[in-house]
């Protein structure tokens, strides 16, 4: 009998990867039914069931399914030809089950329709608008400073980091329905058990698709963390592309009530549009960049120390795998794509004037 039920899970297999292929190509369709219609009501369970667990239950699951990775290689090893039959069907069964439980649970939203174009927005801009744009992210970011701090140095943050996971949702509260799907503001947002290894590999945080809950990486300093917090959060509200997971955090940020993480929203924005105007125009680049507070460049600087006392080899190897993800998902600039968080900030600016001011 669990022959048999291995051999049909692992024919579903093939028909489920068509599948998703054909969904992939309706997007609107995607939007309507599950993106706005299943998914929220997916979210609301698995955070009902997981999000007060104070620890991360997905973690201690992604720990035991690497034992059962190696148990099953060792049998492969073990057993040769007298048994390799029965473990692969075991392996692409227990493969089927995951394919499936990843794109019901959450995967299918990396098929909806990209953010700009529900937003109304364009996907380009000109140098100008970038320059504009960026002039007005310098001027809160500094003036946001200023409040935070007299000096110039780099902000302490008021809070743990536990009050920041505390705090970090509300800011979803004042996002725009447009932006967010109609569910509860998630909050169950973790510290990683696996904080050292991720810092490793790269990685601020990530979210648990079969848990709902989101991962941060404890290790990071907390003006990063906080950002981090709502870039994951977006993810629990059913944007899968890392781009607008980005804008979305840095919106929900400055959204917040709190001094601290409108700060972190800001001078994160900022970072990405500074390094997009240098690549543009660097007479433009040099004429902003002297007018940022000095304790947020050397904020900049600190994190650039931070991701430098971890880099290794593993790293470059984590993110190509990663980019040849997100390209399979229908991302088709892969790592790069998270620059785009450019080109949606500067058209959200262009649409809406008074929102940056």
């Amino acid at each position: 009998m669990r022959k048999k039920i291995n051999i049909i899970l692992s024919i579903l297999l093939p028909i489920q990867w068509i599948f998703i292929r054909w969904i992939s190509n309706y997007p609107h369709q995607v939007e309507t039914y599950y993106s706005e219609g299943i998914y929220p009501k997916i979210a609301i369970i698995l955070q009902t069931i997981f999000g007060w667990i104070p620890f991360s239950l997905g973690d201690i699951l992604y720990f035991f399914f690497g034992i059962w990775c190696i148990y099953m290689i060792y049998r492969l090893l073990k057993d040769k030809r007298r048994g390799i039959k029965t473990n692969l069907l075991r392996i692409t069964s227990a493969l089927s089950i995951l394919y499936f439980a990843f794109h019901f649970l959450w995967a299918i939203n990396y098929y909806r329709p990209p953010l700009y174009y529900n937003l109304g927005l364009e996907a380009t801009y000109t140098t100008e608008e970038l320059y504009t744009t960026t002039k007005k992210l310098i001027y809160n970011t500094n003036k946001l400073h200023n409040k935070l701090t007299i000096s110039d140095s780099i902000i302490s943050s008021p809070y743990s980091k536990k009050e920041i996971r505390n705090i970090a949702f509300i800011g979803y509260k004042n996002v725009s329905e447009k932006i967010t799907p109609n569910i509860q503001p998630p909050q169950s947002i973790k510290n990683s058990l696996y904080s050292l290894p991720i810092s490793y590999l790269g990685y601020g945080g990530y979210f648990n698709p079969f848990t709902g809950e989101a991962q941060i990486n404890a290790k990071t300093p907390e003006t990063l963390y906080a950002v981090i917090a709502t870039h994951e959060q977006a993810h629990q509200l059913g944007y899968a592309a890392e781009n607008e997971a980005n804008f979305i955090g840095v919106i929900a940020s400055i959204q917040n009530p709190e001094t601290f993480m409108q700060y972190a929203g800001y001078s994160y924005g900022l970072r990405y549009c500074l390094n997009e105007l240098s690549r543009r125009d660097k007479e433009l680049y040099n004429e902003l960049y002297k007018t940022v507070a000095p304790g947020t460049l050397a904020m900049y600087k600190s994190h650039y120390e931070f991701w430098k006392k971890y880099d290794t080899p593993i790293e470059d190897i984590s993110k190509f795998v990663w980019d040849k993800f997100l390209k399979v998902s229908k991302q088709k600039d892969g790592i790069t794509s998270y620059s785009y968080i450019v080109a949606l900030l500067v058209n959200y600016d262009k649409h809406n004037p008074t929102f940056f001011e």
